[in-house]
């Protein structure tokens, strides 16, 4: 009779446990942030039906057809060309309203925290990268921007992977690394031309990390291409230029604004580049490569044999230069024969890597992007934090590697976690309430609308001013509650335009003189920056020949209502 022999139970080899264990700290690490954001960004998603003026563009033009919307992105927001074909597939597939509107937001901040998080794990260890990922999530522009209809949060994650990219091509070395990076450039720049800046803070931290010419030469080539490719978008955009015509540089807001976070980072920055005793000093001949490190990463960094050189010597060399080819990479010597980094990770064992590396790259993706935009608008007006939002991942990134710094220290811990406690509390709590309340932004079209068909009455006229204050009026326009938009020559789908074209200003009193009441819908902050002739007309002719009666405000909106004559 054949004997029996019961199988044995499939175990994971005693030798992979550690790197098994490594690969489930990584998901932990990775995944933990993403699943916060995506949680912070379904909570409050609606904002109780509010929906702010951009908003109501993108869901005007992504439910457009293709070819109107082809025609309007030649005469007005070609810079956000990009995103509106992306919406308009999305409310192709699933016309979900709110929700539909801002999930590509939601989904593709959880994609940035994620990435942030494996950038700071990459540079600086688990504990960095999770804390970092943690960080980005709560901060107070990546809960706005993650529950926005528009594309600044498409634009973080496709930067924090073009960084993301970057690490692995300078370790890889390959061609086809280089071509990812280059590719995801061009996509975040034609989804938002002001991602480009990116590619300088790159390029930065090249320089900065004394990279070998290879490297630099190739980062250059792929962000020549890159901008090569987003510069047709660039001029078309300069032709349209009026549009951003609206932006205001202030010193009080903007200018100390930037140079507080920028503050905030560079004590960050000299925080984790601090070193105690012992900890500077890495075995790095101990260790292997980082997980996360490809094949061909491994090769390149096992060299042969020297003459004379024993294979423990070369093993030792390759753990060393291999610590080097990671962007920005810590700086190695040698003493005695003992490798030493500057300065390891904070457990026992080092990967080569170091906080040095992460500051190398946050500090100029924090720093770069906004001050060329702050310098830029010395000419033109053009900064506007949102538009270089991924900044702040450098922030996230800085952040994250000054808890893990101070959280080493044992007498420090109990004050570090006591003030991280405090600022989750803030952010989720009265800053994350107010985010998702309708007041957070400058003003609600829906809670406009709404006032305007509650004041209007039947045959009265309805006044924008200036013209651009017609988005107050998407999807509940005057002649849907009986009331006509006086100075309506043609509406924005005939004439692919944003807000639609008005009659000439010598036509405007004679038919705004065919009502006796009219609704005027202004908003003040505007006006000075969208002089123009109609705008003129329409004041002298409601003050010459009408009388305001009633008014109220509704956010940034003012809504009066005149009375023809001298009486109301």
């Amino acid at each position: 009779m054949r004997q029996l022999v019961p199988q044995a139970r499939a175990s994971v080899p005693y030798g992979r446990l550690p790197e098994v264990r490594r690969q489930s700290r990584t998901y932990l690490t990775v995944l933990a942030p993403a699943v916060l954001t995506v949680a912070l960004g379904l909570w409050g998603i609606r904002r109780r039906g509010s929906l702010w003026q951009d908003e109501a563009v993108t869901y005007d033009m992504a439910h457009r057809t293709l070819p109107d919307l082809w025609a309007t992105l030649g005469v007005a927001d070609a810079v956000h060309g990009g995103y509106y074909l992306l919406m308009h597939g999305v409310f192709r597939l699933w016309d979900g309203g709110l929700v539909a509107l801002r999930l590509p937001s939601v989904l593709a901040m959880a994609c940035a925290a994620a990435g942030v998080a494996a950038l700071g794990r990459r540079l600086a260890g688990p504990r960095a990268g999770l804390a970092a990922g943690v960080v980005f999530a709560l901060l107070p522009a990546v809960q706005r921007y993650a529950q926005e209809g528009r594309s600044y949060a498409l634009v973080t994650a496709l930067v924090v992977a073009e960084t993301w990219v970057l690490l692995r091509a300078c370790a890889a070395r390959r061609r086809l690394w280089w071509a990812g990076y280059a590719g995801l450039a061009v996509l975040s720049g034609l989804l938002h031309e002001f991602a480009l800046p990116a590619l300088a803070a790159h390029g930065v931290a090249l320089l900065a990390a004394r990279r070998p010419g290879a490297i630099l030469a190739a980062w250059a080539t792929a962000a020549c291409l890159a901008v090569a490719t987003v510069t047709p978008l660039v001029l078309l955009s300069l032709r349209q230029s009026r549009q951003v015509a609206w932006i205001d540089v202030s010193l009080g807001g903007d200018v100390l604004g930037f140079a507080l976070i920028g503050a905030v980072g560079a004590a960050c920055a000299a925080v984790s580049r601090r070193t105690k005793g012992s900890r500077a000093l890495g075995r790095v001949a101990k260790v292997p490569p980082p997980e996360g490190v490809p094949p061909a990463g491994r090769r390149l960094a096992r060299p042969l044999a020297a003459p004379g050189e024993s294979p423990r010597t070369t093993s030792t060399r390759a753990s060393a230069r291999h610590a080097e080819s990671t962007l920005p990479h810590a700086r190695t010597t040698s003493r005695g024969g003992t490798p030493m980094t500057t300065p390891g990770p904070p457990s026992g064992r080092t990967t080569g890597l170091s906080q040095h590396a992460l500051v190398t790259l946050a500090l100029p993706l924090l720093l770069l992007p906004p001050a060329s935009l702050l310098l830029a608008s010395a000419v033109k007006p053009l900064y506007v934090d949102r538009y270089v939002l991924y900044a702040q991942a450098g922030l996230a990134l800085l952040v994250g590697a000054a808890l893990d710094t101070l959280w080493r220290s044992v007498r420090a811990r109990g004050v570090v976690a006591l003030v991280s406690a405090v600022a989750v509390l803030v952010a989720v709590g009265p800053v994350g309430t107010r985010l998702r309340a309708p007041q957070s932004r400058t003003d609600d079209v829906v809670a406009v609308s709404r006032a305007v068909r509650e004041t209007a009455m039947p045959g009265d006229g309805v006044l924008f001013v200036p013209a651009s204050r017609r988005v107050w009026a998407f999807g509940h326009e005057p002649a849907s509650y009986g009331a006509f938009d006086l100075a309506l020559a043609e509406s924005r789908q005939r004439s692919h335009t944003l807000y639609g074209t008005e009659l000439p200003a010598a036509a405007l009193p004679d038919r705004i003189l065919l009502v006796p009441r009219v609704v005027v819908v202004r908003d003040p902050t505007r006006v000075r920056h969208e002089a123009h002739a109609r705008e003129t007309a329409k004041e002298v002719t409601l003050r010459d020949h009408f009388t305001r009666c009633a008014g109220r405000a509704v956010g940034s909106a003012r809504i009066d209502v005149y009375e023809r004559g001298d009486h109301c």
